[in-house]
């Protein structure tokens, strides 16, 4: 799916308070013409910072040294959410590195409100209890996995499910929840106890 088609599906345009570009993902935005209203970053992936100043001017620009102890990505994430809002959404932060993409993933694990969205995937830190519907416009064609963090998920019960559960536990690094698909055209997933991921994502 393209990237615009999955901002389309998770993004309501009309409650877009703050759009921060971060370093190259200003070359992002600017393919998908959104509007940055904050500039971020160290600015070694991009060829020249001007053009993003001139293409959004009135963009509050926040720079800093390349040698620095915090990466683009924790600065990104402290300044968002210092403007305390209701929803965060992650564009592309996943990117080709593994260590960046692990880094991003771990930021993400201390949040409450952030998801990230790519071409493939979406994903949401989830804290127990924890209950969502999956109609299946939303999810159709894809993949369902729930990754649990450090504690484990307890009391996982997912129904309309390929593959249910009722009142299972998923310990860490455990992939009984990974690849899941509904078999209904809606499904639930209520979990009792714990903190993870919730990953719908595409081939």
């Amino acid at each position: 799916m393209e990237l615009d088609q999955q901002i389309k599906r998770y993004v309501d345009p009309r409650h877009i308070e703050v759009v921060l570009g971060v370093d190259g993902g200003c070359q992002l935005l600017s393919k998908l013409k959104i509007n940055a209203t904050e500039i971020l970053g160290d600015f070694d992936s991009i060829v020249d910072l001007e053009v993003y100043k001139e293409l959004w001017p009135d963009a509050r620009v926040h720079t800093y040294p390349a040698e620095k102890d915090f990466t683009d990505a924790e600065l990104a994430f402290d300044l968002v959410k210092r403007h305390a809002l209701d929803k965060v959404v992650v564009i592309g932060g996943l990117g080709g590195r593994a260590d960046h993409m692990l880094s991003v993933l771990f930021l993400l694990a201390r949040e409450e409100n952030f998801i990230l969205i790519d071409e493939q995937n979406y994903i949401e830190k989830i804290d127990a209890p924890y209950y969502k519907e999956m109609p299946e416009v939303l999810v159709q064609k894809r993949y369902i996995s729930l990754i649990p963090l450090e504690n484990g998920f307890k009391g996982v019960n997912l129904r309309g499910f390929k593959y249910p559960l009722y009142e299972a536990n998923i310990k860490f690094a455990e992939t009984v929840g990974i690849s899941n698909e509904l078999s209904e055209e809606h499904a639930t997933v209520h979990i009792t106890e714990g903190s993870g991921y919730l990953i719908i994502s595409s081939d």
